[in-house]
């Protein structure tokens, strides 16, 4: 185990990152620019929160009824009037035809079967006030039904008044499953705009150290990859802070606006998707970025240095928003077999994860991948920087830093 100090005074390698990271993490959550920037992102998450919740209509539902349900239907239409609930009716003429209907949204709630055997077809996820009403009407036939008799049994009333009417789900329907590519798209959407931002701050900070020769001065007393590592890894942690802000404040506001139970049922697996992706992602480009860093010496040559990363970020989002968003009910093998690349799967991973559920084992085994790829690259980039980051004047080659000893 590495200890806090080897016995020559200077610090073990893991103090040593941490020590640079803590630094940075300090650097960088002074700076106006980042709180400016993390206050402004809260604040507009709020706020179109509070405006969705403002200009939202009352919610309407369309529900059905075969004819052995008939009089379910006219219980719910009773109770609904009472509590100024919005339903309206369809009429439907075969059962398969009404499931169909169910299937493509126009209808959320389909009404089967008899007095005793009432069932709820539904296409996804039932909204908790129709879900509330239906369960409460049957509730009200079956209580009405135990006590229409003259020895009515306390516990079979009791029995009827908490037990849940059975509920046959047809899977997502096309409403279920575009509310997921929204939420998809917006945590891609976040997770893309993250990894470039944090990621040229890494290239940036590694120029701006680099052209003030303080890098020189760092350097006496700590080796390259650890200057580099506890760069990333501080800047990485600022990123996270801003991104868990920015979480936390949606959540909040959707809660306090009463809107928390409308979002998809995807959406925390979605969130902590998009989490661990970032970090995996942030640490694989921002390695590579920060040793692009290395190669120039002033800030306007940043841009040229690193767009062969960015390019590397920028096709896989491409590519993967165009196959998720052609079929986003059946991504397809191509979807599933690209989100185990780990360039890819930064991307992939939280697309799928949003739409529906992952298989453990492509989760494990795409994490798994990612992490080899990662030391490949760490290792890679620290040669780079190393060999890099004292070498003023023009820009130094990919190619001739790796070779250079």
């Amino acid at each position: 185990m590495t200890t806090a100090r080897t016995r020559n005074g200077r610090l073990g390698s893991a103090a040593t990152v941490l020590l640079v990271a803590r630094r940075e993490v300090s650097t960088r959550l002074r700076a106006r620019s980042y709180v400016l920037s993390t206050l402004l992102l809260v604040l507009v998450v709020v706020g179109m929160t509070i405006g969705a919740s403002t200009l939202q209509e009352e919610e309407h539902h369309v529900v059905a009824a075969t004819p052995e349900a008939a009089g379910y239907f006219e219980a719910v239409r009773a109770t609904a009037q009472e509590t100024g609930t919005d339903v309206d009716h369809r009429d439907v003429s075969t059962r398969g035809q009404a499931e169909e209907r169910v299937r493509e949204g126009e209808i959320d709630a389909l009404l089967t079967g008899g007095p005793h055997e009432r069932e709820i077809v539904v296409a996804g996820e039932l909204s908790p006030d129709l879900r509330a009403l239906l369960d409460g009407t049957v509730r009200q036939e079956r209580l009405a039904a135990e006590l229409a008799g003259t020895n009515a049994d306390s516990e079979a009333v009791q029995d009827a008044l908490s037990a849940p009417v059975k509920t046959r789900d047809l899977g997502a329907g096309d409403s279920a499953v575009s509310e997921r590519l929204v939420l998809s798209m917006i945590a891609v959407g976040m997770l893309y705009v993250f990894l470039v931002v944090f990621g040229i701050y890494v290239a940036q900070g590694v120029v701006e150290e680099k052209a003030t020769r303080m890098v020189e001065l760092l350097l006496s007393t700590v080796r390259p990859w650890q200057l580099m590592a506890g760069k990333v890894l501080g800047i990485g942690a600022v990123g996270v802070l801003q991104f868990a802000a920015i979480v936390v404040a949606a959540l909040g506001s959707l809660a306090a606006t009463g809107q928390l139970g409308a979002v998809p049922d995807t959406t925390s697996g979605a969130a902590a998707s998009a989490l661990l992706w970032f970090v995996l992602g942030y640490l694989l480009f921002g390695t590579l970025l920060g040793a692009s860093g290395a190669l120039v010496s002033r800030q306007e040559d940043v841009q040229p240095v690193v767009q062969p990363v960015m390019a590397l970020l920028a096709v896989p989002f491409v590519v993967g928003v165009m196959l998720v968003t052609r079929a986003p009910h059946n991504p397809g093998t191509a979807v599933e077999l690209l989100s185990l690349v780990p360039l890819f799967s930064p991307v992939l991973m939280p697309l799928r994860s949003a739409l529906g559920e992952v298989p453990a084992w492509q989760s494990v085994l795409s994490v798994g991948l990612t992490a080899v790829v990662l030391a490949v690259c760490v290792a890679l980039a620290a040669r780079v920087y190393a060999n890099a980051i004292l070498r003023t004047g023009g820009r130094v080659r990919a190619l001739e830093a790796l070779r250079a000893r």
